[in-house]
């Protein structure tokens, strides 16, 4: 849920922007990304072996490369939602939000599916 607050909040430091706080958010933001998304993947891997007892090797095969493809369309999917986004608010600070707010949304969905 921690990620989810983070992206959620990191479109509304646009607000700070001639605040010297900017600086504040961007740091706990960008340390909360980090270290959030750089122990995610260890967890999902220790979780996975946890819950398996064949096919060990295959599924965390499979894992790592959902986990890369989904790393590689990320980008393109985001940027062009940005882009279409951009195009047909009126505001920028909606469509600067609008891929972090769809990241919140499948992770409460990703939640919603475990619980």
């Amino acid at each position: 849920l921690a990620f989810a607050m983070v992206n959620a909040t990191m479109p509304l430091l646009v607000l700070l922007r001639d605040s010297p706080l900017l600086w504040v958010g961007l740091v706990a933001v960008g340390l909360c990304r980090g270290i959030g998304g750089n122990s995610s993947f260890p967890s999902l891997a220790i979780l996975l072996n946890s819950m398996l007892d064949q096919h060990l090797g295959a599924m965390n095969g499979f894992a790592a490369s959902v986990g890369s493809l989904v790393r590689a369309i990320a980008p393109v999917a985001c940027g062009s939602l940005f882009s279409a986004a951009s195009s047909i608010s009126e505001s920028p600070e909606v469509a600067q939000g609008l891929p972090f707010y769809l990241l919140v949304a499948l992770l409460l969905c990703g939640l919603g599916m475990t619980a």
